[in-house]
């Protein structure tokens, strides 16, 4: 077994389930404090959400990745930003 499935198995020898979280936010527009704080803020929140419906603590499976994008390069309601 590949080791990076065994370590991510459950006493049970079931695998975690890994959740990720992508946010996009515009380059540059945030500094490496302020997406340190959110992605604890969305860890935090989803992982409340785990335990609430049963799940027990999955903090250390959620995965968050901040993606920066150039100006211009998303859109909200249909109309490019930047």
């Amino acid at each position: 077994m590949h080791r990076a499935m065994q370590n991510n198995l459950k006493p049970s020898g079931k695998a975690h389930v890994m959740p990720t979280i992508r946010v996009t936010i515009p380059i540059a527009s945030w500094s490496v404090e302020e997406k340190a704080a959110i992605v604890a803020k969305l860890t935090k929140a989803l992982n409340e959400a785990a335990e609430e419906a049963g799940k027990g603590d999955i903090t250390p499976y959620i995965n968050v990745h901040v993606e920066e994008t150039a100006e211009g390069g998303y859109a909200i309601a249909g109309k490019v930003v930047g």
